[in-house]
């Protein structure tokens, strides 16, 4: 079995996703090269959990609490935490001005005035492109919690 895509860019970054500009159904840009019993059953499948499956960020967050970490204050306003962004080129510096104006509009992030913050970083990814990352090390040193809580799934998926 194998699987034929064609790719176009994702709403929310410049992450390739399958497409096919013919159709504008999601499932309908998955072509398999299968029985046609085995397509019927993962189409049933994809259908079940289209929400699961969507390439398409939802207006409405998932039904989790937010998330909150205790940290110790002093331990993370410290000079180092509240240094500039590190120096990027001129072409480095408009990905990540382009990075953060699609997450903005996503209400993936927000803006912030805190006084302390973790750097970002872009990282080079094999197609040329690069991913945005967050250096949460330091955080991570000083968080006062033994470990993460894991959320219900099921409510993740859920809007």
């Amino acid at each position: 079995m194998s699987l034929m895509m064609t790719f176009q860019t994702a709403p929310w970054n410049d992450e390739p996703i399958p497409c096919n500009n013919n159709n504008k159904d999601e499932l309908d840009l998955v072509t398999l090269v299968s029985s046609d019993e085995f397509k019927a059953r993962l189409r049933a499948l994809l259908e079940k959990y289209r929400k699961v499956f969507s390439m398409r960020l939802r207006e409405e967050p998932a039904l989790l609490e937010p998330m909150s970490i205790d940290v110790d204050v002093k331990q993370w306003q410290v000079p180092a935490n509240q240094r500039g962004p590190r120096l990027l080129t001129d072409k480095r510096q408009e990905e990540m001005r382009r990075h953060i104006e699609n997450m903005l509009k996503q209400k993936i992030i927000q803006p912030s005035k805190a006084p302390a913050f973790s750097q970002v970083l872009l990282i080079p990814r094999t197609d040329g492109n690069t991913r945005f990352c967050m250096d949460l090390r330091a955080l991570n040193k000083i968080h006062l919690i033994e470990g993460w809580p894991i959320h219900n799934i099921e409510l993740a998926t859920l809007t």
